[in-house]
């Protein structure tokens, strides 16, 4: 029987797509391999992208504060059963294990109570700070050029889509294992010294037991395991593997002993949740929360821009496909590793938010996208489309440097918190944000 014209295009499409993902990327030129080794230049990148990340909140680091349950929750905990009852405490709120906020809380409660703020940020201050150290001092496969290291540091401290929830706090340093999960699943492992590959799996065990965002990554994981077949990339797949049985394991404990928030499962509208997904892993990453809502309020505004997103992608792919562009050997892990954490946050979040905290890593990755497509080389009008639409996306988000709901806090001193919040034998002090507090023994 004849084929189909579909069925022919198909045929042609998809050995096409496969041979493109299962090259090795592209060879850079031996003066751009000369001047990736230089390491001073790297430093200076690292030490800019600090300072950077330093200057978003300084108040946060010079005079810290517990964030939300940060504080009223694990802090408590711990100051009320001591260091190793906290390494080991399950929160059914959350249903899953994190073993960074236990420990940082833990850790927390063993120093005087004027300090206490100061470790669990710093933690946190520390997991942000090694993101962008892998992606300057590591080999990535997709971030394999300077202007795209210091463009992927820019995305990560300016992209749209962060807000003040994510920013130096424990809570939600998941958020930030997941940037790193997704830069290791990036780099170049034989390329890698012995102790970075063990510092790398290190870091992705932590991370993988602090909350689901790194295993959310499992099936990009396999994948990267399934094409190269090395020693590391099968050893990540079992760190993976074991932690997702792990906080299975706690789940299913929370489930049958009636504790499982009734927030985590919701019931689940699919259509519902796919117009969400635009809007907030598409669309709040390049133009923003406010021109959204500004959008909302003028006739068929949220349907123009639909329509007019929509239209612009269908030509770029019909563009990219009647050219044969060499388009996924450099964008496959970014696109793969998208719908992960899209689909994960969509699937596992508070009544399936996909906004907030959950479209954080979503909007990292789609601006990596296109990052990436503003460097290709193959063809300068879809070059001249993702850098248009990046800078669009980049100038929102430096207009928005400022995170403004940690301003709530400014105004606010620990120290002098915890010396005039006493009464009856127990501290009520103030926490960010606004209306939370955390009580606990005076003696403490």
């Amino acid at each position: 029987m004849a084929k189909s014209n579909f069925e022919r295009n198909i045929d042609l499409v998809v050995p096409r797509i496969l041979d493109e993902i299962t090259q090795d990327r592209v060879e850079i030129s031996a003066t751009e391999m000369k001047k990736m080794s230089y390491p001073g230049l790297r430093s200076i990148f690292f030490l800019v992208a600090a300072w950077c990340m330093y200057s978003r909140a300084p108040q946060l680091l010079a005079d810290p504060r517990f964030w939300a349950e940060e504080g009223s929750r694990y802090f408590r905990y711990a100051t009320e059963n001591g260091f190793w009852a906290t390494l080991f405490f399950l929160d059914p709120r959350a249903g899953y294990l994190d073993v960074t906020r236990h420990f940082s809380a833990g850790l927390a409660s063993l120093v005087p109570l004027g300090y206490a703020p100061y470790v669990t940020t710093g933690i946190a201050f520390l997991l942000q700070l090694m993101s962008c150290w892998i992606l300057i001092f590591g080999n990535s496969k997709v971030f394999d050029d300077y202007w795209k290291r210091a463009g992927a540091c820019v995305i990560i401290l300016f992209a749209p889509s962060l807000i003040d929830e994510v920013w130096v706090n424990t809570i939600n340093s998941m958020t930030w294992y997941g940037l790193i999960a997704f830069l290791i699943l990036t780099e170049d492992l034989t390329l890698a010294p012995r102790w970075r590959s063990n510092f790398y799996r290190s870091l992705l065990a932590v991370g993988a037991l602090s909350g689901p965002y790194v295993c959310m990554l499992l099936p990009a994981y396999g994948l990267v395991a399934f094409r190269e077949r090395t020693r590391a990339t099968v050893a990540n797949i079992g760190i993976l593997g074991m932690a997702i049985i792990i906080h299975s394991l706690v789940l299913i404990y929370f489930f049958y002993s009636g504790e499982l928030n009734e927030k985590r499962f919701g019931t689940f509208n699919l259509t519902e949740v796919l117009y969400a997904v635009f809007w907030d892993h598409v669309a709040t990453p390049i133009i923003g929360r406010e021109v959204i809502q500004h959008l909302t309020g003028l006739p068929f505004g949220l349907s123009v821009f639909l329509l007019v997103s929509t239209a612009l992608a269908v030509s770029a792919g019909i563009y990219v496909y009647r050219l044969r562009i060499q388009f996924w050997c450099n964008n496959w892990l970014i696109g793969v590793s998208w719908l992960c954490f899209s689909a994960g946050t969509a699937f596992s979040s508070f009544n399936h938010a996909t906004g907030g905290r959950y479209g954080v890593l979503p909007g990292w990755l789609l601006l990596f996208f296109l990052l990436n497509l503003s460097r290709n080389p193959n063809t300068k009008n879809i070059r001249f489309l993702a850098a248009g639409v990046l800078t669009v996306a980049l100038a929102v988000g430096l207009s928005n440097f400022r995170l403004e709901g940690r301003t709530e806090c400014d105004g606010h001193s620990w120290a002098h918190d915890i010396s005039v919040g006493g009464g009856k034998g127990i501290l009520d002090i103030p926490i960010c944000p606004e209306g939370w507090r955390v009580k606990i023994p005076e003696q403490q």
